[in-house]
């Protein structure tokens, strides 16, 4: 297996481990903040002309959405596992 794969594992390794302090909700909101910041320096950045900070933000805007929905996925396990076990 490609070690690139390993990637989202650990995201949602990550999610999970948020879940059991953090609410789903929480996390879903921590990733769009995230994600409007990334445009916002995209935006920034292509204003004041840095082709590579450019870059860099449009990549980061791209791969969020998809990383915040994986993080919530796990995020979202790992609150059920927490009240499961608090039951």
């Amino acid at each position: 297996m490609d070690g690139a794969y390993l990637t989202w594992w650990w995201v949602l390794a990550a999610g999970a481990g948020a879940g059991f302090f953090l609410s789903p909700r929480t996390v879903a909101l921590v990733s769009v903040v995230l994600f409007a910041a990334s445009i916002a320096g995209l935006i920034g950045a292509g204003a004041l002309g840095h082709g590579n900070a450019a870059t860099i933000f449009g990549l980061a805007a791209m791969a969020i959405p998809v990383l915040g929905i994986i993080a919530v996925v796990g995020a979202t396990l790992g609150s059920r596992v927490r009240r499961a076990r608090s039951e």
